[in-house]
Protein backbone atom coordinates (compact mmCIF):
# COMPACT_ATOMS: atom_id res chain seq x y z
CA UNK A 1 0.00 0.00 0.00
CA UNK A 2 1.21 3.51 -0.92
CA UNK A 3 1.67 5.38 2.06
CA UNK A 4 1.04 9.50 1.72
CA UNK A 5 5.16 9.36 2.85
CA UNK A 6 6.35 7.81 -0.18
CA UNK A 7 3.84 9.43 -2.66
CA UNK A 8 4.92 13.09 -1.11
CA UNK A 9 8.46 12.38 0.52
CA UNK A 10 7.74 14.02 3.50
CA UNK A 11 7.24 13.47 7.16
CA UNK A 12 3.55 12.75 7.89
CA UNK A 13 1.90 13.68 10.69
CA UNK A 14 -0.42 10.13 9.83
CA UNK A 15 3.33 8.54 11.44
CA UNK A 16 2.32 10.01 14.91
CA UNK A 17 -0.44 7.36 15.88
CA UNK A 18 -4.30 7.71 15.63
CA UNK A 19 -5.97 10.55 14.44
CA UNK A 20 -7.38 12.75 17.59
CA UNK A 21 -8.85 15.47 18.09
CA UNK A 22 -10.32 18.24 15.89
CA UNK A 23 -11.17 22.51 16.24
CA UNK A 24 -14.44 22.81 16.90
CA UNK A 25 -15.92 25.77 14.63
CA UNK A 26 -18.96 27.07 13.37
CA UNK A 27 -21.11 27.64 10.10
CA UNK A 28 -19.45 31.12 9.11
CA UNK A 29 -15.58 29.62 10.26
CA UNK A 30 -15.54 31.11 14.14
CA UNK A 31 -13.81 29.20 16.87
CA UNK A 32 -15.92 27.25 19.14
CA UNK A 33 -12.92 25.05 20.35
CA UNK A 34 -9.34 24.54 19.29
CA UNK A 35 -7.12 21.58 18.84
CA UNK A 36 -3.54 23.10 19.24
CA UNK A 37 -2.07 20.07 16.85
CA UNK A 38 -4.41 21.34 14.04
CA UNK A 39 -3.63 23.77 11.41
CA UNK A 40 -0.62 24.69 12.24
CA UNK A 41 2.24 26.46 9.80
CA UNK A 42 4.90 24.90 8.87
CA UNK A 43 8.29 26.98 9.95
CA UNK A 44 9.55 27.92 6.38
CA UNK A 45 5.16 29.20 5.66
CA UNK A 46 4.79 31.51 8.87
CA UNK A 47 5.87 34.47 7.32
CA UNK A 48 3.77 33.84 4.06
CA UNK A 49 0.17 33.25 4.92
CA UNK A 50 -2.37 32.18 7.17
CA UNK A 51 -4.73 28.79 7.63
CA UNK A 52 -7.90 29.21 9.02
CA UNK A 53 -9.67 26.14 10.94
CA UNK A 54 -11.75 24.40 8.12
CA UNK A 55 -15.61 24.96 8.96
CA UNK A 56 -17.83 24.00 9.68
CA UNK A 57 -16.52 21.23 11.94
CA UNK A 58 -18.43 18.80 12.30
CA UNK A 59 -18.96 18.73 9.25
CA UNK A 60 -22.38 17.47 8.83
CA UNK A 61 -22.61 17.06 4.72
CA UNK A 62 -19.06 16.08 4.73
CA UNK A 63 -18.44 19.77 3.00
CA UNK A 64 -15.83 22.25 4.73
CA UNK A 65 -14.13 25.11 3.49
CA UNK A 66 -10.70 26.31 4.21
CA UNK A 67 -9.56 29.90 4.18
CA UNK A 68 -6.00 30.88 3.87
CA UNK A 69 -5.15 34.62 3.98
CA UNK A 70 -1.73 34.73 1.70
CA UNK A 71 0.48 38.24 2.97
CA UNK A 72 3.69 37.95 0.35
CA UNK A 73 3.49 37.30 -3.31
CA UNK A 74 4.05 34.26 -4.62
CA UNK A 75 4.69 32.23 -1.38
CA UNK A 76 3.79 28.81 -2.38
CA UNK A 77 2.68 28.81 -6.04
CA UNK A 78 0.35 25.88 -6.00
CA UNK A 79 -1.16 24.16 -2.59
CA UNK A 80 -2.74 20.36 -2.76
CA UNK A 81 -5.37 19.13 -0.34
CA UNK A 82 -5.32 15.62 0.35
CA UNK A 83 -7.32 13.62 2.83
CA UNK A 84 -6.69 10.01 4.28
CA UNK A 85 -10.02 7.87 2.70
CA UNK A 86 -11.32 5.40 5.20
CA UNK A 87 -9.23 2.81 3.83
CA UNK A 88 -6.25 4.88 4.33
CA UNK A 89 -4.87 6.16 1.49
CA UNK A 90 -4.27 9.44 0.63
CA UNK A 91 -6.99 10.88 -1.92
CA UNK A 92 -6.59 14.53 -3.71
CA UNK A 93 -9.54 16.73 -2.65
CA UNK A 94 -8.28 19.88 -4.45
CA UNK A 95 -5.36 21.44 -5.65
CA UNK A 96 -5.11 25.40 -7.61
CA UNK A 97 -2.16 27.98 -7.64
CA UNK A 98 -2.37 30.77 -4.98
CA UNK A 99 -3.06 34.02 -5.52
CA UNK A 100 -0.23 36.77 -5.20
CA UNK A 101 -1.74 38.53 -1.87
CA UNK A 102 -5.35 38.38 -0.27
CA UNK A 103 -7.92 35.60 0.66
CA UNK A 104 -8.35 32.35 -1.01
CA UNK A 105 -10.81 29.90 -0.20
CA UNK A 106 -11.48 26.55 -0.95
CA UNK A 107 -13.72 24.02 -0.65
CA UNK A 108 -13.61 20.57 -0.15
CA UNK A 109 -15.85 17.75 -0.41
CA UNK A 110 -15.20 15.05 1.69
CA UNK A 111 -17.05 12.41 0.05
CA UNK A 112 -14.28 11.43 -1.61
CA UNK A 113 -12.68 9.81 1.08
CA UNK A 114 -15.62 7.19 1.14
CA UNK A 115 -14.80 4.72 -2.08
CA UNK A 116 -18.24 4.36 -2.65
CA UNK A 117 -19.10 8.26 -1.87
CA UNK A 118 -21.24 7.74 0.62
CA UNK A 119 -21.97 9.89 3.47
CA UNK A 120 -22.92 6.91 5.49
CA UNK A 121 -19.39 5.42 5.25
CA UNK A 122 -17.92 8.72 7.24
CA UNK A 123 -20.60 9.38 10.06
CA UNK A 124 -19.01 9.39 13.09
CA UNK A 125 -14.93 9.23 11.67
CA UNK A 126 -12.53 12.00 12.55
CA UNK A 127 -11.00 12.66 9.19
CA UNK A 128 -7.43 13.80 8.72
CA UNK A 129 -6.81 16.51 6.06
CA UNK A 130 -3.41 17.12 5.07
CA UNK A 131 -1.73 20.50 2.94
CA UNK A 132 1.22 20.76 0.58
CA UNK A 133 2.98 22.92 -1.52
CA UNK A 134 3.94 22.23 -5.02
CA UNK A 135 6.95 20.88 -3.97
CA UNK A 136 5.15 18.29 -2.03
CA UNK A 137 6.02 19.68 1.37
CA UNK A 138 3.98 19.37 4.37
CA UNK A 139 2.57 22.82 5.11
CA UNK A 140 -0.10 22.39 7.43
CA UNK A 141 -2.78 19.55 8.49
CA UNK A 142 -5.95 19.60 10.42
CA UNK A 143 -8.89 17.14 11.58
CA UNK A 144 -12.72 17.21 10.63
CA UNK A 145 -15.32 15.41 12.02
CA UNK A 146 -18.11 13.60 10.99
CA UNK A 147 -21.02 13.30 13.09
CA UNK A 148 -23.24 10.13 13.57
CA UNK A 149 -25.96 10.11 12.12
Amino acid sequence: MLSLNAACNVASPLDQGAVQGYTATDALGGVISEDKDDWRIAEAYRNFFTVRPAYPNPAPDARVKVRIDFTQPDAVGRLDFYGINTSGNPILLATGPTPPLGTQYYDLNLLYLSPALSLEDLRGKLLRILIYDQRGVLVTYGDIQIPAA
